[in-house]
Order: C-alpha cells, then structure tokens, then sequence
C-alpha cells in the first residue's frame, strides 16, 4: 500500500542561487518529498518521493533525465556511490542499487520490513542501512548480498529512522527510535563496539567531527549530545528551547563549529524554533537566530562556509560563518 492515506501532495524540488537567494529551476513530484536530494558526480540531482518515484533532473536546468518507480513510498534521502551507484531505501522493504546513466535497477535487497533511513556507504563500497525492525544491514554495493545483520536488542524491538554514519576508522554509527540508544559497530564484522542511551529516540543521522567526536539528536527531550567515538563516553549535552524536539541532524564546520535546527511543538504562529552554532569542543552558544517556525531539516554548508537551513515557516536560510 503506497503510503499518504489515498491523498497526493504535489512538491517541488528548487534549485536557488546560493548568492541571492532566486529560484533558478523547480521540478514538480506528485507527492511529498521528505529527503533531501543528493548530487551525482556530473552534477545529477537525484531526489525520491512519496509517490514512489526516484527522480534524476539535470542539475543545471531542472529536466528529467529519468524515473525509476519503487513499490512504495521513498522517505530518506538517495546516496551516490563513487561509481555514481544510487542506492536508497522504500517502504517496499527493499534498499535498491539504481544504474545513474539509464535508471535501471543493478540490484535490490529485501529487509522484510520498511526502510525510511537513507543508507551509507563505507570506503570499500559496503552499503549500510537500517530497517524498521531495528536491523542494521551490511551490503555488498557490487552485488547486493549481505555481509552481516546487526538486531538492536530483541527483535523487532527497535526502529531505524536516522541514517548511519561512518568514521574514519569504519565504524558505524547508527541510532535507535525505541531504545534511544546510539550504537557503534565495526564495519567489517558488524560487532557492537559500545552503545549508549540519550533517553529519547534518535529519529537523525549523527556527525562525526574531525577529532572522531559523534554528535547526535534525541527526538522528544530535545538535546543534542557530544560523544567519544572511541569509547561512547559523554563530553556535553545542549538542551535547545523546552518543549522542542530535534528532527535534523547537525552539521559540523571546517572550525569544528556544530549547527543544528530544533523544532518549538506548540501550532504557529507560537512554533517560532531556533538554530543554533555550538562549540564543537564545550557544547557553549556561539549565536542562536529564531526562525518562523519549527526547523526539521538538516544544515547544509557551503564550500565557503555558509550555512543553508530550512524551516516549515517557509523560507531557506543561509547564514554566513
């Protein structure tokens, strides 16, 4: 069953100059869009939709290169291998490998269970990804078979909504909704090196900083939590405006700079929510901006250092360093 209740939502991916601010294209889907797109090497913007299409658009002009049609929803975002490989995940149960010249299937993995996470991949083209029975699978990225399966606690216990991410060493660092719980595995064996638990689901992807430190969000108590990644020790908690919950994950600066948006649970116009840069090292305010309304997706940086955010009042934000 497509997901959406029967109801189409028509979206547009934008195109916007980074400099003004003005649209410079727009492609209309035929339902919502939940994940961010991702960009191909030759500059290929690919994006998936509720209405259960993977869509290729020219880059510079907006046009539809290809389609490919999943058997249900795409919540999460695609990811490019270095091969330019797009792998992403449907609720079909399936995380599929999509040819980027012709927008044929290389292959598809059946998880038996819904995947809204986007997956990762590692530097040996190992595919990463969870589902939403809170298995955390390693694939093959040539061939599509499995290497290892990973089950948080019991189960079906869990759910997998944050993506992985991956450190410099290989390990895999992934969140669950039910536990609360931040896990890190090895890459290789899928063995669990530490967890720890933040007292919320984790419903975003961590960030790594250039020191290994993992910064991750906790859905309902709002906070945002530095940790060893090494060890999975605590370094800081940041608790963002009471009654907010973080719903994107952060990003990290070239100085270690952590930006991160929260999202206010009261309706507009008292829904007013924050972004925030924190030092990477303290967790310490460096500035704060409100925005309109609650901000549920991730930053974005620019080569030059802006910060690109956007906010359910609307707008997209840059901000510069």
């Amino acid at each position: 069953m497509i997901r959406g209740g029967g109801y189409n939502f028509p979206s547009k991916v934008y195109a916007i100059d980074s400099e003004s601010g003005t649209e410079m294209w727009s492609f209309l889907t035929q339902n919502w869009i939940w994940g961010a797109p991702a960009i191909g090497p030759d500059g290929t913007v690919y994006v998936g939709s509720e209405d259960t299409s993977l869509y290729a658009l020219d880059g510079m002009t907006g046009t539809l290169k290809w389609s490919f049609a999943a058997g249900d929803s795409i919540w999460g975002s695609p990811t490019v291998g270095p091969d330019g490989t797009v792998y992403f995940g449907s609720w079909d149960g399936f995380i599929y490998a999509i040819d980027h010249a012709t927008g044929d299937a290389k292959w598809s993995y059946d998880t038996m269970s819904l995947v809204i996470c986007s997956p990762a991949i590692g530097t040996d083209g190992t595919v990463y990804a969870g589902d939403m029975s809170g298995n955390i699978i390693a694939i093959d990225g040539a061939t599509g078979e499995d290497k290892w399966v990973y089950v948080m606690g019991l189960p079906g216990s869990d759910q997998v909504w944050g993506s992985p991410a991956i450190g410099s060493d290989g390990t895999v660092y992934i969140g669950g909704w039910n536990s609360g719980k931040l896990f890190a595995l090895d890459g290789a064996t899928g063995a669990k090196k530490w967890e720890y638990n933040t007292g919320s689901g984790i419903w975003t992807c961590p960030a790594i900083g250039a020191d290994g430190t993992v910064y991750v969000g906790s859905y309902y108590n709002g906070k945002l939590t530095a940790l060893d990644g090494a060890t999975g020790a605590f370094k800081w908690a940041f608790s963002a405006t009471a009654g907010s919950y973080m719903a994107g994950s952060p990003a990290i600066g070239a100085d270690g700079t952590v930006y991160a948006g929260e999202a206010v649970m009261k309706d507009p116009p008292l829904s007013a929510s924050k972004v925030y840069a924190l030092d990477g090292e303290t967790g310490a305010v460096r500035w704060e901006y409100l925005v309109g309304d609650r901000v549920e997706s991730s930053p974005a940086i620019g080569a030059d250092g802006t910060v690109y955010i956007g906010s359910k009042d609307g707008n997209v934000y840059a901000f510069g360093e």
